[in-house]
């Protein structure tokens, strides 16, 4: 795999990987030094100081490059196998876009002969080029740079083979098959981490129902799989499976279970639109099937004593040590403690980086903002309480040097860095007996401050602005209080959060 090192006192980081000893026997060009001996290793400057963002720049920079040396040390019949599937691939694609294949052959004709030493402006290679005019394939196009290349004592190298690679499949990302969106989905999610056989086995299953409504299977290509087209089977699907008598819950953790493949190539832009995007809006709410909404409660509450609160705290205390092996277990604990303070959602606690911890001069307030959220009114400014500076402050004082993330090495899985802890938080509070799925999770710790807010009389405009409700936030938008007084009103406002001096002692660091 790639490494990330800071070179020369830069802050920005840059990829290296180091080069098989059997590349180097082989020393294909692109490994070549300017006086023709093999690298030990090649680099990539990523350009950005963010190291996650570095971290997705290396994996792409290391696949390419594995691409490349597993190439440069195949066998001659290895290299014809993969010429081989490049023509099948481009056929088919000739077949539907004679112009266009035209093009990209001849523009793969004039860059292989440049590639071989190969003048494109002497007679006879313009004459060959135009018998390959008159006769144009791919066969014929590669069977003649192979012939040239052996007529001047050369062997196909493995940047040219590279190079014939490498536009068959923008050829065939031309026309992008959903089979192919999922296949890389799936990939991608082994990579992140452990997956659960249960999880996969769900997902490809959804997937083959889905599959079965298109008009190809899998083959079917994205750009005919419209959000219409989307709503259209997600209604069909629900309509099947309660008619099999699984609630419309179950129906909507099937689709979920495919549609982030969508949505990751969206991002990655390689559709231009997530057709699965706002596929719930779909789903026919009916009576029968459909399980009551349960929205997440408050840790304080009519039905909870107080010292079941302290309780819970305790023990989250004991279990969720600093010094664990589990990067969960380790970051967990501050993150219910900033959780309590702030309001703050735990996807927007795990994504917090030095650059969102700022201070305002002219009010003297120190705040976290909160860039990215779920919806607009959760971009916001969260005045830091001094027990919460506490807590961030020992956050930042603990990070490895250069490093950026208030929770470093949490693994994105679907695009949240939540993910672990999330999952962790809630096999702890079943154990403590709260089983309940959706009564009782990490998110009441929100709801808990909410209930104190309310309890203590705090303006409902006051209570959004904190937490990113929508509420009163047509008239106190972030453009209106972060502008001047009213970050400085809001940390007045919900200065009255506090609680137990046994669960404020709990709270803060360190969390050995």
């Amino acid at each position: 795999m790639a490494t990330l090192k800071r070179k020369n006192g830069s802050t920005k980081w840059t990829a290296v990987i180091r080069v098989p000893q059997k590349v180097r026997d082989v020393n294909p060009e692109f490994i070549q030094t300017r006086d023709g001996r093999p690298k030990t290793h090649l680099e990539l400057a990523t350009g950005s100081s963010d190291k996650r963002e570095a971290e997705r720049i290396a994996v792409s920079f290391y696949a390419k490059c594995e691409k490349k040396f597993q190439l440069a040390i195949s066998s001659d019949s290895e290299r014809v196998n993969l010429i081989a599937e490049s023509t099948n691939r481009f056929l088919k694609f000739q077949k539907e876009n004679p112009d266009k294949a035209n093009e990209i052959l001849m523009s793969m004709a004039l860059e292989a002969l440049k590639k071989m030493g190969l003048d494109s402006n002497t007679d006879y290679v313009r004459e060959k080029i135009s018998e390959l005019r008159n006769g144009l394939s791919v066969e014929n196009t590669q069977q003649w740079l192979e012939a040239e290349a052996i007529a001047k004592g050369n062997r196909v190298d493995a940047e040219a083979l590279i190079g014939i690679e490498k536009a068959a499949r923008k050829i065939h990302d031309t026309r992008l098959s959903i089979g192919t969106i999922f296949e890389r989905y799936i990939r991608k999610r082994a990579a992140d981490g452990p997956i659960k056989t249960s999880t996969l086995s769900r997902a490809r299953s959804t997937f083959s129902d889905f599959c079965r409504a298109m008009p190809y299977g899998s083959d079917t290509k994205i750009e005919s799989v419209t959000v219409r087209v989307v709503r259209d089977w997600v209604q069909a699907y629900q309509l099947q499976l309660n008619g099999e008598g699984r609630t419309t819950q179950t129906v909507k953790n099937r689709i979920d279970s495919i549609a982030p493949a969508f949505a990751m190539a969206e991002a990655d832009e390689m559709i231009v639109k997530n057709p699965f995007r706002g596929y719930s809006s779909a789903l026919i709410q009916t009576k029968r099937g459909v399980k009551p909404n349960q929205s997440n409660r408050s840790w304080i509450n009519d039905d909870l004593a107080y010292s079941s609160f302290e309780t819970l705290i305790l023990q989250a205390r004991d279990k969720f040590k600093e010094s664990s092996r589990a990067v969960s277990h380790r970051h967990l604990m501050p993150m219910i403690a900033l959780s309590l303070y702030t309001g703050a959602r735990i996807e927007e606690l795990c994504r917090l980086s030095l650059a969102d911890i700022k201070y305002r001069d002219y009010l003297e307030v120190r705040y976290i903002d909160i860039t990215e959220a779920k919806s607009d009114a959760g971009v916001r400014e969260i005045p830091l309480l001094p027990k919460t500076e506490e807590i961030v402050d020992y956050l930042i004082a603990r990070l490895p040097q250069g490093e950026q993330s208030l929770f470093p090495d949490l693994v994105p899985r679907d695009g949240r860095f939540s993910h672990a802890p999330s999952n962790e938080f809630s096999r702890f509070k079943k154990r403590l007996g709260y089983a309940a799925k959706n009564e009782y999770t990490f998110h009441s710790f929100r709801s808990t401050v909410i209930t104190l807010l309310d309890r203590e009389g705090v303006a409902n405009d006051y209570i959004s602005m904190m937490v990113g409700h929508s509420d009163g936030r047509g008239t106190l938008a972030k453009r209106t209080y972060s502008a001047g007084r009213q970050l400085k009103q809001l940390k007045e406002a919900v200065s009255c959060i506090q609680y137990s001096p046994k669960i404020t002692e709990l709270l803060q660091p360190p969390y050995r």
